[in-house]
């Protein structure tokens, strides 16, 4: 049962800068800053490999991913898709610190699934090289 008194009880207030500091660093996850310090580089570098049209880059385009005959893909959307919100889960649960076997097996199993899925179809691993004039 809780007791009244500590149901009523209070932290004392932060009296200077110092406790502010504290109080602030305790809040502060560094695998957090680390990961999205990382997620931050990996984007750069990607809209900047996106944005280099004369360089060693110039055939890289990020548009290839979801396109087929240049048409969208709706699969390779889905997919797309699909991949971003599993790896969001894993890793809300790795944050969260409830993560176990069985959320990283499934989140393999699945994309190590589609990938024989395709071998197994006879269907193309890789995008077919397109002839430019």
């Amino acid at each position: 049962m809780i007791d009244p008194a500590e149901a009523t009880a209070t932290k004392a207030p932060i009296e200077n800068a110092s406790d502010l500091g504290h109080a602030l660093l305790g809040q502060i996850d560094i695998v957090g800053i680390i990961f999205s310090g990382i997620v931050i580089f990996m984007a750069v570098l990607l809209w900047r490999r996106q944005r280099d049209k004369e360089g060693d880059y110039k055939e890289f385009d990020l548009t290839d991913t979801i396109m087929e005959g240049g048409r969208v893909s709706r699969q390779a959307l889905f997919e797309y898709g699909a991949f971003i919100a599993t790896t969001f889960v894993l890793i809300h649960q790795e944050f969260k610190n409830v993560i176990t076997d069985w959320y990283v097996a499934a989140y393999g199993g699945f994309w190590i699934i589609k990938g024989l899925a395709r071998v197994w179809r006879g269907a193309p691993t890789e995008p077919e090289k397109e002839e430019k004039p």
